[in-house]
């Protein structure tokens, strides 16, 4: 009688062992239910925290407007303030009595209003734009009239001002309105430079 061999023992090969591995480690039903409501919540609490930061946003925005207003407001009424005493003044001479004043009050008045109101708002920044013999710029003033140059050195300079400009800061409100020296005393051009008056009174005999 021929002796038995012993069986042959059978071992996995790699790909088995990762299989069986992978068997091991796989999630089960109710793991991957865990994990579901495990995002859900994460989901949820991602929301709610949008939710509160949306709001936050806007409540600082409104903060925001709402403090800009309010500054704004402060600053109008700081130079409102500032602009009363040349409120009274005016008032005083536009209650004058005709009968009882002479005109060179009345223009001396006017003129201390208007010394006190550009005292206030140069302390502001305002600032005027457009002087007699000043260069011509043209980023500050608008030619509006051009008179022949009594010397070379006044060409491109400022005859007359027919209107003002007003600069605030770097921010020019309004350019002057001028007359400008250009070319020679020969050339067909006007005799003298009209003032804002006199262009005044042409307009109105015309």
């Amino acid at each position: 009688m021929e002796p038995k061999e012993p069986a042959e023992e059978t071992t996995a090969g790699p790909v088995e062992e990762a299989a069986a591995a992978e068997e091991e480690t796989a999630p089960t039903p109710a793991d991957k239910q865990e994990l579901t409501s495990i995002q859900l919540q994460d989901l949820k609490m991602m929301q709610d925290r949008l939710l509160r930061l949306r709001a936050e946003f806007d409540n600082y925005r409104k903060r925001e407007s709402r403090d800009k207003q309010a500054s704004w407001n402060r600053a109008k009424g700081d130079l409102l303030k500032k602009l009363l005493p040349s409120l009274d003044d005016l008032h005083r001479v536009a209650t004058l009595k005709p009968d009882e004043t002479k005109s060179n009050a009345v223009i001396d008045g006017v003129a201390l209003v208007e010394r006190n109101l550009l005292g206030a708002l140069g302390r502001d920044g305002l600032q005027v734009v457009g002087e007699p013999g000043e260069p011509f710029d043209p980023h500050l003033h608008e030619a509006i009239g051009m008179w022949p140059a009594p010397t070379p050195e006044q060409q491109g300079m400022i005859a007359a001002v027919t209107m003002r400009g007003y600069q605030f800061g770097r921010q020019l409100l309004r350019p002057a309105q001028v007359q400008v020296y250009e070319g020679s005393a020969g050339e067909d051009l006007p005799d003298s430079p009209a003032t804002g008056a006199d262009t005044a009174g042409a307009e109105a005999t015309t």
